[in-house]
């Protein structure tokens, strides 16, 4: 009986409170579906199989993990909001009559109901929606073949529904301690409290300052790509806890610096402003942090995992001067290293071109040299890529003048020791006049901006690169005295229509490996070797399926913490515009005009709701020069393209932000009126 009476005040309760319950409810809705279609993602074996697939459970896993700590936090926001708006009404029942068990009772049900609200909307419309997810990922990876996946996984079905339990649950267990330890003249008078002035906290403003400084140093001094790795995470730390002390002890001690200035204080504007301001400061810095986070979280995300995707031919073209490459030689099963015969090579290219249609314009041989070299001490010498710092090792090119020209290049003229340099993945250093390479001293003559050879072994290196041109073959045979560097031999193979190339590489590749088998068997009787085959389309599928998976991430986490900054910015509002109401009421019965009360609150919002917003870009902009170290590691070195992404998501952004701003303001104005 009794437990049928408090589901129906509980039911009663959160009708009447649907303007605070129903986003807390969709909230948890969108979180849950999130979490479900990233850990089904995750589990789910046959997204291994496909092309790249490889990356999937490491990103998605990654992604679970920074939604479950977001969504415990925003959990606890809400529930903490909810908490501080509904003490008065819980006071009342206890002023009534009410034992506290029979309240914690009544707020059982509620937490329960909407708990289950949020849960079962969230992991339905997960469901719904991760067929239409997985089609949007094999589509971002560049994969034909899409998995048959059951729509309901149920190790990930099971994780979420326990996972956003057990969060609500605690949420649920903390307020009821919180209640258990409060009177009903407490609860009755708890919207009343906290409105002394707060006091200017030095050591805090003090503390807040360094560590935005030297979350700043980190961000704008990191100039290699492993650093910016292992500081990354530091600086993002020290930024967040400077963000929330600064909001705090900063913005208080700009207020009261404001208050002692007479001239500016005493003008009914500023006066009501700052007032009002600094009554509720503590509780308000904590909420414009969190958006000012929020905010950078999602410009950070979006712009690089944008830049990323929309990046990735530059890095395929950077890398590959021609979109194939054969070597000419070869390995048997016993590793032994074979020659083969050009003559060869070329009769299967041939075929495979005649056979798919994809026109080769040009074959060049090319013979380089190719290796690591450490600077030091003003001089480049060539390490073993075993046991060095890569970090700080540098990759070089070496070919003669002769074959740069023979493959495109311009004509150089170089004489002697004189050198052409091409920077690759790093900044033309013009003031390099001289270039100390394997004790032999090499004078810089010309930077260019064409190297036609591509890096030896694994073009998806994100070491700086330097393309060499010297002046004839002694030259290079000096560099490489004691066999400094590996000596590469191999055919660069150039084709007609660049979106065929792409489109049908694989079917070429196929077909050039099946007729050089042959080739050789048959003519030369070489057996069970086939060249290396090093293909541009190769590498961009990778690059795809990886940047792909990323960017697809990027698109979600930034959605989730969109969803967070709204809820933060609404409920911020909402507390805002109760606390507000009677004091503005107040300011109309002492003589200030309807309009004057409407300049005073618009100016006030619009101050408080734009700050996070321009403090997100700054952070932003600050993390640029850290982030492109970041997203050299991942092969971008376009900074163009980045300062591009960067600048189109702070825009669509400030745009959805001026909209929430509207849509919530309205109902700030709705309350206050």
């Amino acid at each position: 009986m009794f437990s049928s009476l408090y589901r129906r005040i509980a039911k009663n309760n959160l009708q009447k409170n649907y303007r605070y319950y129903a986003p807390r409810i969709l909230t948890e809705a969108g979180l849950a579906a999130c979490f479900y279609i990233m850990l089904a993602l995750a589990l789910e074996p046959k997204m291994k199989n496909i092309y790249g697939g490889e990356y999937l459970p490491t990103f998605m896993m990654l992604g679970t993990f920074i939604l479950a700590i977001l969504s415990v936090v925003l959990l606890m926001y809400t529930a903490n909001f909810l908490m501080k708006q509904r003490m008065q009404e819980y006071g009342l029942y206890y002023a009534l009559g009410m034992e506290k068990k029979h309240v914690a009772r009544v707020l059982c049900y509620e937490s329960g109901i909407s708990s289950a609200a949020g849960i079962g909307i969230g992991v339905g419309s997960g469901i719904l929606f991760y067929k239409l997810s997985l089609l949007i990922l094999t589509k971002m990876m560049g994969t034909e073949a899409i998995p048959r996946v059951s729509m309901i996984l149920p190790a990930a079905l099971g994780g979420t529904v326990l996972f956003f339990a057990a969060a609500d649950i605690m949420n649920y267990l903390v307020n009821r301690i919180r209640l258990s330890r409060m009177n009903t003249t407490e609860l009755l008078h708890s919207k009343e409290t906290g409105e002394r002035e707060p006091k200017t906290k030095i050591l805090l403003l003090m503390a807040g300052i360094a560590a935005l400084a030297a979350g700043y140093y980190i961000a704008l001094t990191t100039d290699r790509p492993m650093d910016a790795l292992n500081l990354f995470f530091i600086a993002v730390f020290l930024v967040i806890a400077g963000t929330y002390l600064l909001f705090g002890a900063g913005s208080i001690f700009i207020l009261k610096a404001l208050k002692k200035n007479e001239k500016f204080y005493y003008n009914k504007n500023h006066m009501i402003g700052i007032s009002g301001m600094l009554h509720r400061m503590k509780r308000n810095s904590v909420g414009l942090a969190s958006i000012a986070i929020l905010s950078t979280c999602v410009l950070v995300m979006v712009s690089t995992s944008l830049s990323l995707y929309t990046g990735m031919d530059d890095v395929v073209e950077s890398r590959y001067p021609k979109p194939l490459y054969i070597s000419e030689q070869g390995m048997t099963k016993e590793d032994t290293v074979v020659s083969l015969p050009v003559s060869a090579l070329r009769r299967a290219l041939q075929d495979a071109s005649e056979k798919t249609g994809m026109r080769i314009t040009e074959i060049d041989d090319i013979h380089s040299l190719d290796g690591m070299v450490l600077p030091k001490d003003g001089a480049w010498n060539p390490v073993n890529s075993e046991g060095n710092d890569l970090t700080r090792c540098i990759s070089v090119g070496i070919i003669t003048q002769q074959m740069y020209e023979a493959m495109g290049g311009e004509k150089l003229n170089l004489k002697g020791n004189e050198i052409a340099l091409c920077s690759l993945r790093t900044s033309v250093d013009y003031s390099m006049k001289t270039l100390n390479l394997n004790h032999q001293k090499l004078k810089v003559r010309k930077w260019i901006n064409y190297f036609p050879v591509k890096e030896n072994g694994s073009s998806l290196s994100n070491t700086k690169r330097y393309g060499i041109v010297v002046a004839e073959e002694s030259v290079a045979r000096r560099l490489n005295r004691n066999h400094a560097f590996s000596t590469v031999n191999c055919l660069g193979v150039g084709f007609k229509n660049p979106a065929q190339t792409y489109r049908e590489g694989k079917e070429f590749t196929r077909i050039f490996r099946q007729r050089v088998t042959s080739i050789l068997a048959e003519d030369y009787g070489i057996r069970g070797v086939v060249p290396a085959v090093d293909s541009a389309w190769d590498v961009k599928s990778a690059l795809k399926s990886m940047y792909g998976s990323f960017l697809f991430l990027g698109v979600l986490l930034g959605m989730v913490f969109l969803f967070a900054t709204v809820l933060i910015i609404y409920y911020k509002q909402i507390s805002e515009g109760y606390e507000d109401r009677k004091r503005f009421q107040i300011m109309e019965k002492v003589g200030m005009s309807s309009g004057e009360v409407k300049k005073t609150i618009q100016s006030q919002v619009r101050m408080v709701f734009f700050l996070p917003l321009m403090v997100a870009g700054i952070h932003t902009a600050v993390a640029f020069p850290i982030l492109i170290e970041l997203l050299k590691v991942l092969m971008l070195t376009n900074k163009a393209l980045f300062i591009g992404c960067g600048l189109g998501a702070y825009g669509a952004y400030v745009l959805g932000y001026g909209i929430i701003y509207r849509f919530t303001s309205r109902t700030y104005y709705r309350i206050v009126r």
